[in-house]
């Protein structure tokens, strides 16, 4: 059985002259950091200041920290206290894979900052818009009262996370 978090579907990518209709969700990862990587070498020079943010985990599964999945992250109010909590649905291998694929870059003088955000990030369950992010219509009674089906456990609130991330993104601009 396939993890819908580790699988791409309806997309397609080009490996060379393959076309891939699904690929599994690292392995996408993979292909367009190449992809990038290439045209990165090609086009930018060793005097550019290039970022690449690492990825954002989701919160769906609560009994990741002891929660109801019933609610996912509807009514967390603190963020995880545990030191060196990694949720399940959170791939930590992509970010050593992002290093990885630009490390040829470094020969050419190139240095891709990783803002790895992820673990960081991992720990906010509290962060989340759940029943109340702003939809086209709002949700019902009934919707609200459903947080299982309804609650976003996948953005983020502002103010708050994001604002995290461009302060560290700030930090590196500023440095010298």
């Amino acid at each position: 059985m396939t993890n819908i978090f580790t699988m791409c579907r309806y997309g397609s990518f080009e490996d060379g002259d393959a076309k891939l209709d699904e690929v599994e969700m690292v392995e996408g990862f993979e292909i367009a950091l190449k992809k990038l990587t290439e045209w990165v070498g090609a086009n930018v020079d060793n005097k550019t200041k290039i970022y690449f943010a690492g990825s954002s985990p989701t919160h769906t599964w609560a009994s990741d920290w002891g929660g109801d999945d019933s609610n996912k992250c509807l009514n967390e109010s603190e963020p995880i206290q545990k030191v060196g909590y990694k949720g399940a649905t959170t791939d930590y291998s992509m970010m050593d894979k992002a290093k990885q694929i630009f490390r040829p870059l470094e020969q050419k003088g190139i240095n891709v900052q990783i803002l790895n955000f992820t673990q960081l990030t991992d720990y906010r369950i509290d962060a989340h818009p759940t029943v109340f992010r702003r939809q086209f219509t709002p949700l019902t009674k009934e919707q609200i009262a459903n947080p299982s089906s309804y609650a976003d456990c996948t953005h983020w609130c502002l103010p708050g996370v994001p604002d995290v991330w461009n302060h560290f993104l700030y930090s590196y601009l500023v440095q010298k």
